[in-house]
């Protein structure tokens, strides 16, 4: 599944930039931003951006954000976390 592939690679990688994680997984960069914005609405990924306390999308001034459409640093949640251990678990069983 291309959606554990890239967490697997955001965990992996540490660091990088979308057009990164696209080339690693073989999809054009858009692709690879809209699938991070899905892990994050789905509760996989969540977004920090530096100097900000409140998560983009309850943000009052998001329209009017410099940062928002900037670079992000995209952060595993639990939900993520638990996903990979059962990947993993499963990927030693068999």
């Amino acid at each position: 599944m291309m959606i554990r592939k890239l967490l697997q690679l955001a965990v992996a990688m540490g660091t990088a930039r979308s057009s990164e994680l696209a080339q690693a997984l073989g999809v054009g960069p858009e692709i690879a931003q809209q699938m991070l914005e899905v892990l994050e609405r789905e509760g996989y990924l969540h977004s920090d951006v530096q100097g900000c306390s409140i998560p983009c999308q309850r943000c009052p001034l998001h329209a009017a954000c410099l940062f928002c459409n900037g670079p992000r640093i995209w952060v595993l949640t639990e939900k993520s976390e638990k996903l990979l251990a059962k990947n993993n678990r499963e990927s030693c069983v068999n």
